[in-house]
């Protein structure tokens, strides 16, 4: 993709003038490519893989109707476990599976308003539920757990043994047995829980407790039934994670102004700290504490949530290694990069490397394989790589979603969500540190691969001479001809608009482009991707 720089309001006409004059095709043919693109689009998100390495999960949308879709045995091999046959508007989410692969569990519906009201896209007389399912991996009708009208259910974990079933409601969490789908609850605490979390031993559920203007990070003991508070504070504690062997529970401790508004300047403020509790004592203590200035104000990984899916699932910005060290993001170099530092406490070393900034970033069960996204040689493109122990990072994909999860498995295998600009998500499958990836799912034939257009990288330069970046999109066609544009401008504007084909705002770019109009989209001050400075 070339660049072209565009300066001031008068430079951003003259573009404007200039891309008008574009390559022409008939209506009748625009109208149907753009329908059949948006028709095979799968939506393709919500990847999880079982502890035990044995099968990986996902949600697939097409045409609106949403499926459930596993891969497993030799060569993890994908086929269909769900499918709700109607367009129905009722999200799927929360999906998680069980360590030992042999159960899934869902939720199915939106998230309830301020009024407790789940959304009724049809206008259904009767009210829609949000409701938790569990099913087994080798098929069956779902098995109903918990929900109803309203009930604000979230955060679903398996035990490591998979044998039970933890999830959060409000200010409770319940436990679900998985051999009858029986329910009771474990407890009920002041504030909202989320972030659940089991210890290896199946012993403990740590949790976070968060109360308005603080939060906690807490643990609850399932033969004492008690609850333990880990050095409560007036600060935001949150995003716990357990070591792999259970000695230690390591989470973040943030600590922001009374004050906070949606666009108030965080590029810097009090210093974030990680923390560990030694699980023999309890005792807690400050592993590692951020530098003032640059970098003092925690930025998390992103996770693929969909809007209006409620609270945060099972997800933690820390992550641990079985070398008894933490994998976490710092903003110390103006961008978002991933460091180590020993639970017994040191110095932060870098672990990835560039100008980029990193996305996305997960480890196996036992510890031992990173897999992190970054866009190093193009702002608009974030690569996979992936760090086996101590070993260099090593590229394994190039052009991937930023927000979608990767699976690094206890066997050397990764399975991540592939992207082009021209194709669709796609589930993919590395075998080991040296094989070349390759798809494990399917793209429908009627998609138009051929005709999607790849971007043009723009540079917008302001008046105060600020320059913001863009991707500049034009139909496919044969002859020159007028045509008429379009400027697209992101929401957030804590994001980022992509050259792929599956992003929310993708579909809308990439059908207009394909219906004979030219696109202009901006990533203007304040989207992701281009580092502190920018965003700030």
């Amino acid at each position: 993709m070339s660049m072209t720089d565009i300066r001031s309001s008068a430079g951003l006409r003259l573009l404007l003038g200039v891309v008008l004059c574009v390559l022409h095709t008939s209506a009748t043919h625009a109208e149907a490519t753009y329908e059949r693109y948006l028709k095979n689009l799968p939506a393709v998100g919500q990847l999880r893989a079982s502890s035990n390495g044995a099968a990986v999960t996902w949600t697939r949308m097409l045409e609106g109707r949403r499926s459930l879709w596993i891969a497993d045995g030799v060569g993890l091999q994908p086929r269909v476990l769900l499918e709700y046959p109607d367009d129905d508007g009722l999200p799927l989410s929360s999906l998680t599976i069980a360590p030992d692969a042999r159960h899934v569990a869902y939720i199915r519906g939106g998230w309830p308003n301020r009024q407790g009201e789940t959304n009724n896209p049809h206008d259904s007389a009767d009210p829609q539920e949000r409701v938790l399912w569990m099913m087994a991996s080798d098929g069956g009708a779902p098995m109903r757990i918990a929900g109803g009208p309203g009930a604000a259910l979230h955060a679903p974990t398996f035990s490591t043994d998979g044998r039970m079933l933890a999830y959060a409601s409000g200010s409770e969490v319940w436990f679900a047995q998985v051999a009858n789908g029986s329910t009771s609850r474990a407890f009920t605490i002041r504030g909202r829980v989320g972030a659940l979390a089991w210890s290896p031993d199946r012993r403990s559920l740590a949790f976070v407790s968060q109360r308005d203007d603080h939060s906690f990070v807490a643990v609850f003991d399932l033969a004492t039934r008690s609850i333990r508070y880990l050095a409560p504070s007036i600060d935001r504690d949150a995003n716990p994670v357990w070591s792999p062997d259970g000695r230690w529970l390591a989470f973040v401790r943030t600590r922001e102004p009374v004050q906070m508004y949606r666009f108030s300047d965080r590029s810097s403020g009090i210093p974030w700290s990680i923390l560990a509790a030694d699980t023999a004592t309890w005792t807690v203590r400050t592993v590692w504490t951020a530098d003032p200035g640059v970098g003092s104000v925690f930025v998390e990984l992103e996770q693929d949530t969909a809007s209006g899916m409620g609270p945060e699932d099972n997800f933690s910005s820390l992550l641990f290694t079985a070398d008894d060290e933490l994998i976490f993001p710092w903003e110390r170099s103006g961008s978002v990069q991933l460091y180590r530092v020993p639970v017994a406490g040191g110095k932060a070393t870098a672990v990835s490397r560039g100008d980029g900034e990193v996305s996305t970033a997960a480890v196996s069960a036992n510890g031992k394989l990173l897999v992190y996204q970054q866009n190093g040689s193009s702002r608009e493109r974030f690569d996979i790589y992936r760090v086996d122990s101590q070993r260099p990072a090593r590229l394994i994909w190039e052009g991937a979603p930023p927000d979608a999860p990767t699976a690094p498995l206890a066997d050397g295998r990764v399975v991540f969500i592939g992207e082009t600009s021209r194709t669709p998500r796609q589930v993919t499958l590395q075998q080991d540190a040296t094989a070349k990836a390759q798809a494990i799912d399917t793209i429908p034939e009627q998609f138009p691969t051929a005709a999607i257009s790849e971007p043009e990288i723009v540079t917008l330069v302001a008046e105060d001479g600020f320059a913001s970046r863009g991707l500049l999109f034009r139909p496919k066609q044969k002859r020159a001809v007028k045509r008429p544009a379009l400027v697209w401008a992101h929401g957030g504007p804590r994001d980022i608009t992509l050259p792929g084909v599956s992003k929310y705002d993708s579909r809308w770019i990439h059908s207009a482009v394909l219906a004979g109009y030219v696109v202009l989209a901006s990533n203007y001050r304040g989207s992701i991707g281009y580092g502190r400075d920018y965003r700030e």
